[in-house]
């Protein structure tokens, strides 16, 4: 019978591979028992309602920003949340609305867009909290004379870094970092990333 040991991070953060200890010797735990190593360590301070909650806030974001529908905003984020889309070719850190305002006309090119979270990973203490997620979000336009499935897409994918605040309402983001580390796909020679508007 083998016990499984203590996870162990890297200095990111990142849960290392589990390992299992039996006669003196380090064996990998089966891979149908790490779920339950990593959830250990992600959840010990959430609850599932927090869990939840968190999920759907990240989520809402998604469909928010897919539809463009930027009455959610206040669903989404903190008064003083600020966004960081640097890794995309766009803003440092900056308040959320002016953020979201360039996103908004960075998007305009791209009418059809499929946000996909993942991998979610929350944290609490009290009323604060911090998630880091996977997100994929491909992005599309209709070829000129092509029709509505003659598409050229660009797929971003990367992580969403978060620091959030439970409020009266329910959980807020109040800082959100996006490391886009993965581009599938190349922007049309067309196309450019906006500037930021002082």
């Amino acid at each position: 019978m083998y016990k499984e040991s203590a996870v162990v991070c890297d200095g990111r953060g990142i849960p290392a591979l589990p390992v299992a200890q039996g006669k003196g010797s380090l064996l990998p735990i089966p891979w149908h028992q790490r779920r339950l190593a990593t959830e250990s360590l992600a959840m010990s301070d959430v609850t599932e309602r927090d869990a939840r909650q968190i999920e759907q806030v990240l989520y809402l974001y998604a469909w928010m920003v897919d539809k463009r529908d930027w009455g959610l905003i206040d669903q989404v984020f903190t008064a003083d949340a600020t966004i960081d889309y640097a890794s995309t070719g766009g803003p440092g850190r900056l308040p959320h609305r002016e953020a979201l305002k360039w996103l908004d006309g960075a998007l305009q090119a791209w009418p059809i867009n499929l946000h996909h979270i993942t991998n979610i990973m929350p944290q609490v203490e009290g009323d604060r909290g911090r998630c880091r997620c996977y997100f994929f979000a491909p992005m599309g336009r209709p070829k000129p004379g092509g029709g509505y499935f003659a598409q050229e897409i660009v797929t971003n994918a990367g992580f969403y870094h978060d620091q959030l605040v439970r409020s009266a309402r329910g959980w807020r983001i109040s800082e959100r970092v996006c490391e886009m580390t993965v581009m599938i796909g190349t922007l049309p020679a067309d196309h450019s990333i906006p500037a930021v508007q002082g």
